[in-house]
């Protein structure tokens, strides 16, 4: 619904713009054109109205035109960012900016950042944005800042961007696992019970290394070893892809079990 919403908030913006460059042009024209069947009197009033309606046509057309470009090119880029592309999102994000320079524009360029290794860069633009909506982040933005603080162990900086995040649907299910995470990191075991309760009965899937920590988490505490072993054999701790995020933890209840 709240894209659907969207789309109609753009196409109304759009036909608003053109429709009044089209008539703001349509009047520029018929005063040109009157120009030369007026007396003296009259021609340097309704020339400079001409050129007055002229400008302002143009000023239209120079705003609808760049307006409309910025949208394009931040379209293609949150395409290309679902695609995982992100050196060709943050080129269009980028490239979005330079057309007009919009906060949704800024942000995107910095989630980008922050995904290619530039943190530094990428929450300054984060905070640009914020700033250029007086003092918001979209969820997509607050999601991505809260999760590079989460994998860089800063529950105090991650935690109130994801849960400002979890207000979308699209990020809910990913949130609840990375509050859990902290929750049981913080040994606030009910806590993480509670955020995972609707999905207690979801299957581990291959690759997810936050679930896997989380429910083989709590098998430990109900002392159900063979189940966290037969989890954490899902998902060795010398797998290249697994990060150190990861691997400290699944290492730890690796002893814990051997214990």
């Amino acid at each position: 619904m709240g894209e659907y919403n969207d789309l109609i908030k753009i196409l109304l913006g759009e036909t608003v713009k053109y429709v009044l460059l089209l008539l703001f042009s349509v009047l520029a024209i018929r005063l040109w054109r009157r120009l030369p069947q007026l007396s003296a009197r009259h021609l340097w009033y309704n020339f400079l109205l001409a050129g007055l309606t002229s400008g302002i046509a143009c000023g239209i057309g120079y705003f609808s035109v760049n307006h409309s470009l910025s949208l394009l090119y931040s379209y293609y880029a949150r395409r290309a960012f679902d695609l995982a592309h992100w050196p060709s999102s943050f080129i269009l994000f980028q490239t979005s900016a330079k057309c007009w320079r919009n906060a949704d524009a800024v942000g995107g360029q910095g989630v980008c950042l922050l995904l290619l290794g530039n943190p530094r860069a990428g929450v300054e633009l984060i905070h640009e944005a914020k700033a250029l909506r007086h003092g918001q982040n979209t969820p997509f933005e607050e999601y991505y800042a809260g999760e590079f603080y989460f994998f860089q162990d800063q529950p105090d900086q991650a935690v109130p961007l994801l849960e400002a995040s979890s207000a979308n649907p699209i990020y809910y299910w990913n949130v609840a696992k990375m509050l859990a995470v902290v929750q049981l990191d913080r040994h606030q075991t009910a806590d993480a019970r509670r955020l995972m309760k609707p999905f207690l009965q979801v299957p581990v899937q291959k690759g997810e290394y936050d679930h896997a920590y989380i429910m083989a988490s709590f098998a430990l505490i109900d002392g159900k070893t063979n189940e966290v072993r037969a989890l954490l054999d899902e998902f060795p701790s010398d797998q290249d892809q697994l990060n150190p995020f990861w691997k400290s933890r699944f290492d730890q209840l690796r002893a814990k079990t051997q214990n």
